[in-house]
């Protein structure tokens, strides 16, 4: 719907299953997130009433965002996880695969990838944490949760590769959790924004509402 500014707005609403003309295409094969389906909406003349409108007419996008903090915060708390997981799985086969006649642990090159694998967990952890504080104590945390969110996915794509590598063929493997892992934490770096939009995020902040890109 056309604003005063030309501009164009969205309107949010419900459409409940069973609506007619409502109905669900194509659902699409994905990387990674198999339990989640990813499918076409399908509208052929359906009617909404009035009564299933999220909001006002022309209040979609405030809709969509009331909560992205929320959101956003949530992904970086699940990729901090994921990294953690993925560092758990590389150290335990680090003691216990052995080659050369030694666990692979003793290595100097895989201890130094151990080593940096924690620090970029913690590092990513005490960004969550400082951003959650944000969020309790201020009416605007959308700068500290965008770092949480655009370090903790970048990382937990870094460690969950590093942990691969570590564990070679045994990782590779599709019953492997690791695979699953790598494969899983692909989409967070594009969900709930971007790390670009993130970072436009975080730059906007820094320089004041007139710098949008």
């Amino acid at each position: 719907m056309p604003q005063d500014d030309g501009s164009s707005a969205i309107t949010a609403f419900l459409v409940e299953k069973g609506t007619p003309g409502f109905s669900i295409g194509r659902i699409h094969a994905k990387m990674g997130w198999h339990g989640y389906i990813m499918c076409e909406l399908v509208f052929e003349d359906a009617f909404v009433p009035t009564a299933n409108l999220l909001g006002g007419i022309g209040q979609g996008l405030q809709v969509a965002m009331s909560n992205i903090n929320d959101a956003r915060i949530g992904v970086a708390a699940h990729c901090v996880g994921m990294a953690q997981r993925a560092l758990d799985l590389a150290l335990e086969h680090a003691r216990t695969r052995i080659a050369f006649g030694k666990p692979i642990g003793q290595f100097q090159g895989l201890q130094w990838m151990l080593a940096d694998m924690a620090l970029a967990v913690e590092q990513a952890r005490a960004f969550l944490y400082a951003a959650a504080r944000d969020m309790e104590r201020s009416d605007d945390s959308r700068v500290s949760v965008s770092m949480a969110k655009l370090a903790a996915t970048e990382m937990a794509g870094r460690v969950a590769d590093q942990a691969l590598q570590i564990m070679g063929g045994a990782g590779y493997v599709a019953e492997s959790p690791i695979e699953m892992i790598y494969r899983d934490v692909r989409a967070f770096r594009i969900g709930e924004g971007t790390s670009e939009i993130q970072k436009n995020q975080i730059a906007r902040g820094l320089l004041g509402k007139g710098f949008r890109a």
